[in-house]
């Protein structure tokens, strides 16, 4: 297992970033022709949730109306 050598734990997430955060998942799926819903999913989720303890992930609902 690769330890990530960032203590995201105490990462404050700013609207400015979330919106930055939001883009970057909205292009990741159009970029990779994923269904909005792959946001939905438990891989998914747990792997922002490892990476971005802070932040409020999105539904696909959301995601899906969304604009970059």
């Amino acid at each position: 297992m690769i330890q990530n050598p960032l203590d995201t734990s105490k990462l404050l997430i700013t609207s400015t970033l979330e919106k930055k955060i939001d883009s970057s998942v909205t292009k990741y799926i159009i970029t990779e022709m994923l269904p909005h819903v792959h946001v939905e999913s438990l891989g998914f989720k747990q792997f922002m949730l490892d990476v971005l303890p802070g932040y409020g992930l999105k539904s696909a609902r959301t995601l899906k109306r969304s604009t970059w």
